[in-house]
């Protein structure tokens, strides 16, 4: 599953970028911020800022930290959307 959310390389992250991505019925964002990378997810089809609930984790900002966000995405894919 973590194969449906293909992601930048960390150097596009360590340039200040900014990633949004969707899938189905799953919108995303993943940001840098200071020492973790921000990544906010809802299940809208609507734009981030026009959504009504959201959720915002935080990751390592590294390599590594970038490397479990696939994982994460696809749970919060395969997770009911009512919950």
């Amino acid at each position: 599953m973590r194969e449906k959310f293909p992601l930048r390389h960390f150097d596009f992250f360590a340039n200040k970028n900014t990633f949004l991505g969707s899938y189905e019925h799953l919108r995303f964002q993943i940001k840098p911020a200071g020492e973790v990378f921000e990544v906010t997810v809802w299940h809208e089809d609507v734009c981030l800022e026009q959504a009504v609930t959201t959720e915002t984790t935080t990751f390592p900002f590294s390599p590594e930290g970038l490397d479990l966000i696939p994982d994460y995405l696809a749970q919060q894919y395969l997770r009911p959307v009512n919950e």
